[in-house]
């Protein structure tokens, strides 16, 4: 039995061969027990049950981010033994391979914590080396510099003030907190175009509305518009009070194409001139996954040209 269970979502609906090899690393290299939710729109699944100690597969809905969605659905489906959840990106690994006890022990302090200090990149070539290890490989063996901090040591280090102004660290990959919050307010789950990880951070420490007001020339603001985010965030600052940690390790991220074509950015841009209303124009299948109430043509195809875009293989 394990206090601290992992889940991640797995979707790849094009069929990246990177996303596969990056997941398989992922989950031997991974000590802790791992529930997995896989979703493909027509049911062409990757995973196999050797895959996760619990996989759990979807189907149908539209093309669209279902990130945040999928990990909802994953707390909801773990055993009872589980007190403390940590949600994951599946392509990223710690060179020590066991860092559940550490978790577990900053959770009795902190209600949520990011799962590392600082996030090293690694490039295409040495991940190809990498992910056939049955074991991940030391520190000294990479041989990196300038790693890019956690949102959540950016937010210890520099207070709310410095935060604003120039927030640089990375928000997603690795988050962990106490099941009986994650039960309460969950995932913001609506992020159909991502960011859904940099929502999260804005919520539990209570500057949803500040930064995203002060930044509105990033286009994010057609999200802190809807009352679903700012019910959400409310609700969830109320449990947090800002009290966000972070495990003071490295934390390494496999390559699947070039981060330059993920445009972080840019993606919201594009959602905003679509017209997508978040709050009134998806709806859940009955498998709980999102699609359109009434899908347009141009929609899909802005949808499916950005996932495309990516360009995971780098072909």
């Amino acid at each position: 039995m394990s206090r601290l269970w992992a889940v991640t979502s797995y979707f790849n609906p094009l069929g990246w061969k990177s996303r596969l090899r990056n997941y398989r690393a992922f989950r031997r290299w991974l000590k802790m027990p791992l529930l997995t939710v896989e979703w493909h729109p027509t049911g062409k699944f990757s995973l196999t049950p050797d895959d996760a100690d619990i996989l759990v597969q979807l189907s149908g809905g539209d093309m669209m981010w279902q990130k945040e969605r999928l990990l909802n659905i994953g707390f909801s489906r773990l055993p009872s033994e589980a007190e403390f959840v940590a949600w994951l990106d599946c392509d990223i690994f710690y060179t020590k391979a066991d860092v559940s006890d550490e978790i577990i022990r900053i959770l009795e302090e902190n209600p949520v914590v990011q799962l590392f200090s600082e996030v090293h990149y690694i490039n295409r070539e040495m991940t190809e080396t990498l992910v056939s290890s049955k074991l991940p490989p030391g520190e000294t063996e990479l041989h990196l510099t300038d790693p890019k901090l956690s949102s959540a040591r950016d937010w210890a280090e520099r207070g709310e003030a410095s935060f604003v102004e120039s927030h640089a660290g990375a928000p997603g990959m690795a988050w962990a907190a106490r099941r009986e919050l994650m039960s309460e307010v969950g995932l913001f789950d609506r992020c159909i175009m991502g960011s859904g990880d940099f929502f999260w951070l804005l919520g539990t420490v209570g500057l949803s509305q500040t930064w995203l007001h002060k930044r509105a020339d990033l286009g994010l603001f057609n999200y802190v518009a809807r009352s679903s985010y700012s019910t959400w965030a409310r609700r969830t600052f109320e449990k947090v009070h800002g009290k966000v940690g972070y495990l003071n390790r490295a934390l390494f991220h496999l390559n699947h194409g070039e981060l330059a074509n993920r445009k972080y950015f840019e993606r919201h841009a594009l959602f905003v001139e679509l017209g997508i209303d978040c709050d009134t124009d998806i709806e859940t299948t009955n498998q709980g996954v999102w699609k359109f109430r009434k899908p347009q043509p141009e929609w899909k195809s802005v949808m499916e040209d950005y996932f495309l875009g990516r360009r995971e293989d780098d072909e």
